[in-house]
């Protein structure tokens, strides 16, 4: 990430090589001027060594918290979504920890954790 006002999508195809959670991968960006004006194509992605930068990935550890109505929990401020609780079979109270990744919240319009 070089940026947190710089966003964009690319497909898994333009990906050169394989890539398996945890790993970094390398967007390469144009620049491009459009009606809605400047975003991003991105023009190469390739599987990379580095490790990613400590403002993008946090460790956490912590209990679980959710509310029954929810799909999701939080464990430490960082987001469990639905599919890693329904998977282990997470509930309230329940011992959690890993690595957290940045990203954004479209609905809350904030930058965020989540694991």
């Amino acid at each position: 990430m070089v940026s947190k006002s710089v966003s964009g999508v690319f497909q898994w195809r333009q990906l050169q090589g394989k890539a398996t959670i945890g790993q970094t991968i390398a967007l390469r960006l144009v620049e491009r001027q459009g009606k809605e004006g400047v975003w991003y194509q991105v023009v190469g992605v390739k599987v990379v060594d580095a490790k990613p930068p400590k403002t993008l990935v946090r460790k956490f550890s912590g209990e679980l918290y959710k509310r029954p109505e929810w799909e999701f929990g939080l464990v430490d401020g960082v987001f469990v979504p639905p599919q890693l609780i329904r998977k282990h079979q997470l509930s309230t109270g329940d011992q959690v920890a890993g690595s957290a990744m940045i990203s954004y919240d479209k609905k809350k319009s904030e930058w965020g954790l989540c694991f």
